[in-house]
């Protein structure tokens, strides 16, 4: 399952990335209205830190502190780009989405994993 997770989200982040440079010259338009530029540097943030928080959520299998890291990134990300995406029919959607996605299934693994750490402790 967490091999799952990492590649799940480092392919999204990978073809939002394409995604976002073929339609660089299109204004996109958000309905909280955020400027393109900080749509577009949020993209850009976004697509790196999915990258990131997959190879940390991929060598975490013995460290807690990578998966609980990951989990974060996946979180702000998710709830900032449900602000910050250009508009709910994009394809540039889908990695708030995803990143939702990654978080519930990393906490499906990371809370069991959690619970029987303390309990040995």
């Amino acid at each position: 399952m967490r091999i799952f997770i990492v590649l799940l989200s480092f392919f999204v982040a990978i073809i939002g990335l394409v995604f976002q440079l073929n339609t660089q010259d299109i204004v996109l338009v958000n309905i909280f209205s955020v400027s393109s530029e900080d749509m577009d540097r949020f993209g850009y943030i976004c697509s790196a830190l999915m990258i990131v928080a997959s190879f940390l959520y991929l060598f975490g299998k013995q460290n807690r502190y990578f998966r609980l890291i990951a989990v974060m990134i996946w979180g702000i990300l998710a709830f900032v780009g449900f602000f910050a995406e250009p508009g709910y029919n994009s394809i540039l959607f889908i990695r708030p989405v995803t990143c939702a996605v990654c978080i519930i299934l990393a906490l499906f693994i990371f809370i069991p994993s959690f619970k029987d750490g303390k309990s040995k402790s």
